[in-house]
């Protein structure tokens, strides 16, 4: 994941590549970390991450984590490939 971290010495901002999480998937910050820039654009990241319905995975490990923790939670490769298929097997709201 990417985004604009500001240079202390320069104060001038600065792509900052961020590394993975250990499952590959990209890493989540808190809504209270960074500056009013880095809030709001987190903020954004995450409406438009919650309407394209790419927060799925984060909502299935925080659920998993809440009410089944005994159980091994799903890679983010294999818990994409089950929701995939079940869309398939049920369609819902299509225009095809």
């Amino acid at each position: 994941m990417t985004g604009f971290q500001p240079d202390q010495r320069t104060g001038r901002f600065a792509i900052a590549v961020e590394s993975a999480r250990d499952d590959g998937s990209a890493p989540v910050r808190g809504p209270e970390e960074g500056d009013a820039v880095q809030r709001a654009w987190h903020g954004t990241v995450a409406v438009v991450r919650g309407l394209a319905g790419l927060d799925k995975y984060d909502r299935y490990v925080a659920h998993q984590s809440r009410t089944h923790p005994d159980e091994p939670l799903l890679s983010e490769a294999e818990f994409w490939r089950c929701s995939w298929d079940a869309e398939g097997r049920n369609p819902k709201a299509r225009c095809c």
